[in-house]
């Protein structure tokens, strides 16, 4: 990449989406579907903010979405669409058709695991999740609708609501055993640790990983529940009392924190005298106690010298101020009352917060009736846990953002626990939800395979960068070779991770694909009606079929002409390493290597990383390839003949035979007449970790005499 390129920070499935903005398709339809949904989430956002003019069609089902892209196509428009795992599955009779009409459409596929059995990571009954209003309930109690807390995707703590439920019976658990709690799920579920860079990884590759701690069961207790109530009252200037009964109530217009308060007044059983919506205040929730718990009421609602009231107390204040920080990290709470400021103050100094206190001065302005301000210049993690902070919208308030959250917990120990247990699981709309205060959270190329002879172009991958400029590309190829274009990028690794990635402004790709016009008699046009899809009896099938055949081959011309010419345009650098490098596969390694790994995917950069940190840049050579189908046989051929010894790494099995891509290979071998010997090793099916010890296990065992071929499962 040329060096005046400005690189963004993105996730895998912002950017293809960001991506497909430029493009500009006529239409988009799609189902969401896990790991594919922020795609299409990110694109229906655009659409709805007026920030791009394609048509998204909603649709009820991945087949009907692919039935919407087939008859667009067909109109003679560019389209796109994107599906994962069963969606795609479900899509498999129009897919075919794509092809059989020769559509130029494109699609992504977020590579996931298929059923069965269902790819599911669970935990114990016991395990706690974190409510919307910061209470703990086990899994095992979670209903569909409920509002957790998650992350999305800019890192933000937000609620996302419980969209599916699951449960089934293991006798394959670990123990996590933490610095400050323990957790008991199944080993493959993936957590969210810190290791300079944030990363998910699976339970049994924990010990010694910090994780990020939101919290525990423990800590959100009763007094900060008091706290937040006390503090939201005198925030708004609505606690006061009369004729020996104590009243306080919210207005607001925050629904979040309209819950919150009502959830947690009913939790001290404080009936609600009215809960309405009024046009000025929005929420307008009041309190009033009865006689028999006024003493109560005034007894927690005293301010006392507890740090989780404290904590409690100035969260909720500064909630119903609504008092926003002047930059990220930095809060100022104010208010005209002396005596709650002394409050603040007084708790801030009971949890040791530095902060400052100084009267407003102006006259006017902004805070002209909030003449006391308190600033704190280290915003603590308690002012941003409590829920109104999370969700609010305006643009002054604070987010609560990963690289703030400082309370880590160290992994001791991961134990084996071969009890047979039922475990559950949840999904959200965030793909992720807390847990035992941990954030938790699948990718293999089953999906893929099971279309793999349709008559599609298969592009794949390895990062995020190489995602965007063959989404780019797979419009020139499909347009050019009247064949349908699916650009597989792994599930998770690539659509949930975040690395820095250029794209190019929609200019500068609407420059590079021109503007689509399909010929006349080749789509749907009312003046110049045709048939598209009609019946092919024995004496025509074999034709159409055959030259479908042939033309796929053939494009495979195209597909390196196009890899080029996006060189050229977007002045895209080639590492001088690399002995081929094309649209269809890439070699990197000594001219003469002891033995080849190939693969494809975002497998290959912890096969670099491996490579690199083991000194065997000059024994071992890596063969990526890029372009599955058409399958670019003698490409392929003129790389792997430099060595006697091959390892096929593969995400994918053939059931009865042994991985797809090892079957190709050695068929190519095979017209060959070569004596190299070929290993299958088969990992990371059901988004199984891939990790450096796994690739060590593969070279180690390839450097070996020659084997007999056969398919091994290599496991972490």
């Amino acid at each position: 990449m040329s060096k005046n390129k400005t690189l963004q920070i993105l996730e895998g499935s912002h950017a293809i989406a960001l991506t497909i903005k430029n493009i500009a398709p006529a239409v988009i339809s799609a189902y969401p579907i896990t790991p594919q949904t922020h795609i299409v989430e990110d694109l229906a956002k655009f659409k709805a903010e007026g920030l791009a003019n394609y048509e998204y069609v909603r649709a009820e089902s991945e087949f009907a979405a692919a039935s919407i892209i087939l008859g667009a196509s067909a109109s003679g428009v560019r389209t796109y669409s994107a599906t994962s795992s069963q969606g795609l599955l479900l899509m498999t009779e129009v897919v075919f058709n794509m092809a059989g009409l020769r559509l130029p459409i494109v699609m992504t596929c977020a590579n996931r695991a298929v059923s069965a059995p269902i790819n599911i990571w669970c935990f114990r009954d016991d395990t706690k999740i974190l409510m919307a209003d910061l209470s703990y309930k086990n899994i095992n109690k979670i209903k569909i609708g409920d509002s957790v807390l998650g992350k999305d995707r800019a890192g933000n703590l937000v609620y996302t609501k419980v969209t599916k439920l699951f449960s089934r019976y293991t006798d394959d658990l670990v123990r996590l055993k933490t610095t400050e709690t323990e957790i008991y799920c199944t080993p493959e579920h993936k957590f969210y640790y810190h290791s300079g860079h944030n990363h998910w990884t699976k339970a049994e590759n924990l010990k010694g990983k910090k994780l990020h701690n939101f919290g525990y069961p423990d800590k959100i207790n009763d007094n900060f529940k008091k706290g937040w109530l006390t503090g939201v009252a005198d925030g708004d200037g609505s606690f006061y009392h009369q004729e020996n009964r104590y009243y306080f109530r919210l207005k607001c217009k925050d629904q979040e924190m309209a819950e919150t308060f009502t959830n947690w007044a009913n939790h001290f059983k404080y009936p609600l005298r009215n809960v309405d919506y009024l046009k000025n205040d929005g929420y307008f929730i009041s309190i009033l106690t009865n006689t028999e718990k006024t003493k109560h009421l005034k007894k927690f609602l005293t301010r006392k010298h507890n740090p989780d009231f404290a904590r409690g107390y100035l969260a909720g204040i500064y909630d119903a101020e609504g008092s926003g920080p002047f930059k990220v990290k930095q809060a100022v709470i104010y208010n005209n009352n002396l005596e709650i400021i002394k409050a603040v103050e007084s708790y801030l100094e009971l949890i040791k917060i530095k902060f400052k206190t100084y009267i407003d001065t102006r006259r006017g302005g902004q805070h002209k009736n909030d003449n006391y301000h308190v600033k704190i210049n280290n915003v603590p993690e308690f002012f941003i846990k409590c829920p109104p902070r999370i969700s609010r919208k305006r643009d002054n308030l604070l987010r609560m953002t990963l690289k703030s959250v400082k309370s880590r917990s160290g992994v001791l120990e991961i134990t084996p626990v071969e009890v047979k247990t039922k475990v559950y699981n949840i999904e959200t709309t965030a793909n992720n939800y807390i847990a035992n205060g941990f954030l938790v959270h699948n990718c293999d190329h089953q999906d893929v395979m099971v279309i793999r002879d349709s008559g599609w172009i298969l592009l794949f991958a390895e990062n995020h960068q190489e995602a965007i400029s063959q989404h780019i590309m797979a419009y020139k190829i499909a347009e050019a070779t009247k064949i349908p274009v699916m650009v597989n990028v792994d599930g998770y690794i690539i659509t949930h991770s975040y690395e820095p990635a250029w794209i190019p402004d929609k200019a500068t790709i609407q420059k590079y694909l021109g503007k689509y016009q399909p010929a006349i008699g080749t789509y749907l046009n009312p003046k110049k009606p045709i048939t598209i899809g009609a019946f092919a009896p024995p004496d025509h099938y074999m034709e159409i079929r055959q030259e479908l055949h042939e033309d796929l081959v053939a494009s495979q011309k195209v597909i390196n002409a196009e890899y080029f010419n996006y060189q050229k345009m977007f002045e895209t650098e080639t590492k001088k390493n690399k002995l081929e490098d094309n649209g269809l596969l890439e070699y990197s390694g000594p001219q003469k290597p002891q033995a080849i790994l190939v693969t494809m995917g975002s497998v290959l950069g912890t096969i670099r990383t491996v490579i690199k940190e083991n000194n065997l840049e000059k024994k071992i050579g890596i063969l990526k390839i890029r372009t599955y189908r058409p399958f670019p046989k003698e490409a392929i051929a003129k790389v792997i003949l430099r060595t006697t010894k091959i390892a096929v790494i593969e995400k994918a099995l053939s059931l009865g035979q042994e991985g797809p891509l090892t079957s190709d290979i050695k068929s190519l071998l095979s017209d060959k007449k070569s004596k190299v010997n070929v290993q299958n090793y088969i990992v990371g099916l059901g988004g199984r970790d891939i990790s450096r010890g796994v690739i060590k296990k593969i070279i180690n065992d390839t450097m070996k005499a020659v084997q007999k071929p056969q398919s091994k499962f290599i496991n972490n």
